[in-house]
């Protein structure tokens, strides 16, 4: 075979045996010769030393199982090594196709290593499966994914036009694999002009862009000419970022080495020079990688270039085209051919044809017609329709209503529905097959996912999410712990956790199983567990994952946001009336509107309705209700007295027996007004009085509305529900925590600042109880060597530290307990020699557990002779560069006072307000009618009961423009002083989903023939409604219309006509 050298081992049975070949010219050494894989030293001269494993995993687990240790031990992050071969596993469920299912517990086992050895997966082009197993009875061929080429992150970067192939399979039933370590079909001089954002960095950069685009005028000249003399100017004057690096890091390690032997002005002076030049290049680095990697920046002060830089080589295969499938199905690698047929591709898809006359759908704006495929899908619907009324296709139907679906159509997609029976699935295919027919469409095959999420049928099982957890395998891979900081790593997870499984948890409960390994995998990613090294999660998963505010680090409990969803599904099914899955989970379950949160459901029920029916009864004790009618709230169990309490906590005696389906309108007489009779003797008198202040409900009354009483003006969010599941609100953070994260240092310093808070960093007197070591200091060897000790009290700190304390405060200093001393730091609005205090604080206590760590583990390490001004000058620095990376912040002002201004002519202006009391929740309004001149015309006032802001405000602007209509009035401004209000309005009321009697009223008026312009307006001119929505508190009638000028508003009606300044009532 013309290869002089070969390292092999033998058949074992039918299994085994591995034969490795090369030339001369490769120096290649065989390191270790195992039955099931072979490790060699190759030398390259360019490259160095690294490893390569030949791999031919064993067919029998059992035996199989044995390698993966045994490679693990013998392949470290520190050498760049390779493997390839045919390791017989799949690391998920996407590796096969056909045969029965395959084992989910070998394939995490199998990622979990892949993980732990820090590997990346090189996907080679080609086919995917590698491997063609034999046709089974009923199953179909098999197809799996058994070979493949990993490599570790050192390798990937030295080696970083390396790319793999999968070739063509002739006589074997595995496809060989081909990997090219130099670029294959690279031309440099045809890569495309890219713009590189650091050249922005360059102190000349602006200067040259001006002059080189000023020289001409034509717009396409000044492009091609520009680009030339970037890439000139790139190559002579801004030069090689890692060279400069280098050199700048070499010549700063010397200045220091010499300094700490003897203090010298002069390099002082040029090492600060140096640093600043060091920190302009480390900027035009980040920004390089940053550009080429397409990731989120983590800002955290850490370099991570070699995060950015391995992942900008994995996503280079991505931009190479190196293998093609032709139309006959068979793939080629030749570059000419590669060439042609993508040329003939568009040459087809764009060559000339007759010009026809065609008419685009007035909902989709396409260019190339979509006419006719919203005709096609006419035909389908037909198609449909005429199976559904001679009886073949039987659709589904829910309620008394007769609420019946056979099929929906949107703009793009296509849902079908019918009997869950082998009859109804051919009669469904059937009639797609004959659409099919008609129009040249094809059918899928592939069915069972929704705008990417999983249509559940049965059981909810492990297997059914299991692409769940692959995908977050792959972005939490465990070459990636390996470059990012615990910083980093939590950065990633935060990202990961927001937005990969939240998507599918919209609308299922995962099984705890898939919560569980999900979360698994996350704390191992958090905390940087290596094949080396199983580090151990220093504060519990709980604690991490609450709020940074109360001492988290703000990642998501998966199982409690998936709570929240529920929650938010629930809310929409008892708010959301016109929503069709809403009506159609009422009819199919019967439930009734006035009882939903008795609603049960049953063993033979599917799965999402039991999961709503167990959020229903938590979401009641967060509701409360605005009264309208009354025919819906429960009077014992439902909060529509207070936000905060039900009547049942102020029933006299335990032994009264009340009935749980009362509604609040059955406690009002024939008059409609409050039974007081039966109210005495079984409630409380405070409970009494409270009812009384509400106006009673009446048959004419809108409905009861829900109002959520945990969120921000009675709106539900899913954040809300969130912290309302963990116990947590979002102002109930630990004072200090906030602090930290909003500190200007970086986020490594903050980590580490965060684990001394929690006092979790792995001190002596931490670790001696289960390593057996001595708790005492290693470097005074008097105290106990805890959290505290370490950054405060060991002498080796304080004598930093009183370098940088005032005498006034040493005492209280270091007489403060952890949490405490901590939170003084991180509050104290102090400088520095112009530095904040909170920077300065940082950069100490990071460098001396840097320092401690250096000094206890290494030998070599010699403690700086300054270490204060070694400090400052890292602390200066830091600061400057975090100036230089902050965002500015424009400057806010506001007019402190504006007047209220009168209407035009022929114009009237409407203005509103809204007040609730904040002991009671009981709300009222008021609002005001006036001419061009500035006179009164009309006013009112109306209690509302209880309510909140944003309901208290839709009320007076709908009882403004009823009042106003039912007056003629024709022409009007209304103002109105709350700003959400307003925008509910202006969102197309017509399709607010806002399901509230008075944006119901609003709708109906913004509905007539009339000019209208509805304004917000600030506090200082809304002065009037004001008044008389404060007044309407007090008022003892449910609503009144004004047609004279009350005396306690008639100065402020007076300011306004003038024009005058009148201060707002600091209690409004």
């Amino acid at each position: 075979m013309g290869y002089p050298n070969y390292e092999k081992n033998e058949v074992r049975g039918y299994a085994g045996g591995v034969w490795a070949l090369w030339n001369k010219e490769i120096k290649a050494t065989c390191s270790y010769n195992h039955e099931q894989f072979l490790q060699f030293e190759i030398l390259d001269r360019e490259k160095g030393c690294w490893n390569l494993f030949a791999i031919y995993a064993n067919p029998h687990a059992h035996i199989r199982d044995n390698l993966w240790p045994l490679i693990e031990s013998r392949c470290t992050n520190n050498v760049p090594s390779l493997l390839a071969g045919d390791f017989n596993e799949i690391a998920s469920i996407t590796e096969q196709r056909g045969g029965s299912p395959p084992n989910l517990q070998r394939c995490n086992k199998f990622q979990a290593w892949i993980n732990e050895c820090g590997l990346i997966d090189m996907i080679p082009a080609g086919p995917f499966f590698t491997w063609e197993g034999p046709k089974r009875l009923g199953q179909g061929k098999l197809y799996k994914r058994l070979d493949r080429v990993l490599c570790n992150q050192n390798w990937r970067t030295t080696f970083s036009d390396a790319s793999s192939r999968c070739l063509t399979r002739i006589n074997s039933d595995h496809h060989p694999l081909l990997v090219s370590m130099e670029e294959i079909g690279a031309n440099t001089q045809n890569r495309p002009f890219r713009f590189e954002n650091c050249w922005m960095q360059h102190e000349d950069f602006t200067a040259f862009f001006k002059q080189e685009w000023n020289q001409t005028s034509d717009l396409n000249t000044k492009i091609l000419k520009l680009q030339n003399s970037l890439k000139t100017w790139n190559k002579d004057v801004f030069g090689d970022i890692s060279k400069k690096k280098k050199r700048l890091l070499n010549r700063i390690n010397g200045i220091q080495v010499a300094i700490d032997k003897k203090l010298n002005p002069f390099l002082e002076d040029l090492g600060r020079k140096l640093a600043k030049e060091l920190e302009m290049v480390l900027n035009q680095e980040e920004a390089l990688w940053f550009q080429k990697a397409r990731c989120q920046w983590i800002r955290d002060g850490d370099r991570n270039t070699r995060y950015y830089h391995t992942k900008t080589i994995s996503h280079r295969r991505k931009n190479k085209i190196l293998m093609l499938k032709d139309r006959d199905g068979n793939w080629t690698e030749d570059l000419d051919e590669i060439k042609k047929i993508i040329i003939n591709f568009y040459k087809e898809l764009f060559k000339e044809g007759p010009v026809q006359r065609s008419s685009c759908h007035p909902d989709i704006g396409d260019p190339l017609s979509p006419y006719i495929f919203v005709l096609c899908m006419d035909i389908l619907s037909h198609i449909i329709c005429n199976a559904v009324n001679d009886g073949s296709w039987k659709g589904i139907k829910a309620g008394k209503d007769n609420i019946y679906m056979s099929h929906l159509m949107f703009a793009d997609d296509l849902l079908l529905f019918g009997s869950a029976t082998v009859s109804q699935a051919r009669v469904i295919i059937k009639c797609l097959d004959q659409f099919c027919l008609l129009t040249g469409f094809k059918r899928s095959q592939e069915i069972g996912k929704y705008l990417g999420a999983e249509i559940i049928h049965g059981r909810k099982t492990k297997f059914k999410f299991n692409h769940i957890i692959d995908k977050i395998q792959n972005r939490l891979a465990g070459w990636k712990a390996n470059c990012l900081s615990l910083a980093g790593r939590a950065t990633l997870v935060q990202s990961v956790c927001a937005s990969m499984p939240l998507y599918h948890m919209q609308n299922c409960m995962l099984p705890k199983s898939v919560i569980n390994q999900i979360e698994k995998m996350e704390r191992a990613f958090l905390w940087g567990s290596t094949s080396e090294k199983k580090r151990c999660h220093q504060i519990g998963w709980d604690k991490v994952c609450t709020l940074k505010s109360s001492g988290g680090l703000g990642i998501l409990s998966l199982r409690d946001m998936n709570v929240a969803f529920f929650y938010k599904l629930a809310w929409q099914l008892i708010t959301r009336k016109d929503s069709l899955w809403v009506n159609f989970i009422k009819g199919r379950y019967g439930v009734s509107e006035n009882f939903i949160f008795e609603s049960r459901s049953k063993p033979t029920d599917s799965s999402f309705w039991k999961d709503i029916t167990r959020a229903l009864p938590d979401l009641r004790n967060h509701i409360a209700w605005e009264l309208g009618d009354g025919s819906k709230i429960s009077f014992w169990d439902d909060m529509w007295v207070s936000n905060d309490m039900t009547l049942r906590q102020y029933v006299i005696s335990s032994n009264t027996h009340v009935n749980k389906d009362d509604k609040v309108k059955d406690f009002t007489n024939d008059h409609e007004q409050w039974d007081i009779e039966k109210l005495t003797g079984v409630l409380t008198q405070p409970a009494i009085n409270k009812i009384m202040c509400i106006v009673p409900p009446t048959r004419q009354a809108d409905p009861d509305v829900p109002m959520w009483n945990l969120g921000k003006d009675s709106t539900f969010t899913t954040k809300s529900a969130y912290l309302c599941i963990r116990g947590l609100t979002s102002n109930n953070g630990v004072q200090g925590w906030g602090s930290i994260w909003k500190g200007c240092f970086q986020q490594r310093h903050k980590v580490l600042l965060w684990r001394l808070g929690h006092n979790s960093l792995p001190t002596r007197s931490r670790t001696a109880s289960w390593s057996g070591a001595s708790p005492l200091c290693p470097l005074c060897k008097v105290s106990r060597e805890s959290n505290l000790h370490a950054f405060r009290d060991c002498s080796f700190a304080s004598r930093i530290w009183n370098s940088f304390i005032n005498r006034k405060d040493r005492a209280l200093f270091f007489m403060l307990p952890l949490k405490d001393w901590i939170f003084w730091n991180t509050h104290r609005k102090s400088k520095f020699c112009d530095i904040p205090w909170i920077s300065v604080f940082a950069t100490i206590y990071y460098c001396l557990w840097d320092w401690r760590n250096r000094l206890v583990n290494e030998a070599e390490f010699a403690h700086p002779n300054e270490p204060h001004r070694v400090i400052l000058n890292i602390a200066k620095s830091l600061w400057s560069a975090w100036n230089t990376s902050a965002t500015p912040r424009l400057p806010c002002g506001h007019d402190s006072v504006l007047d209220w201004e009168k209407p035009v002519e022929g114009w009237v202006k409407v203005n509103t307000d809204g007040a609730v009391c904040r002991e009671s929740n009981l709300g009222g309004c008021g609002g005001i009618i006036r001419d061009s001149k500035g006179d009164w015309i009309k006013g009112f006032t109306r209690r509302i009961g209880m309510s909140n802001p944003v309901f208290a405000e839709l009320w007076s602007i709908a009882e403004g423009l009823q009042l106003a209509w039912e007056s003629g009035f024709r022409r009007v401004i209304l103002e109105n002083d709350y700003q959400e209000a307003i925008k509910c309005l202006q969102i197309n009321p017509h399709v607010n989903p806002w399901s509230h009697p008075a944006v119901n009223i609003v709708k109906s008026l913004l509905s007539k023939d009339w000019e209208l312009k509805i304004k917000h307006i600030p506090r200082s001119a809304n002065k009037c409604a004001d008044l008389l929505a404060k007044s309407s508190l007090s008022c003892n009638s449910k609503s009144v219309i004004l047609d004279c000028i009350p005396d306690f508003v008639r100065d402020a009606v007076r300011f306004d006509a003038l024009g005058s300044s009148s201060p707002r009532d600091p209690g409004g």
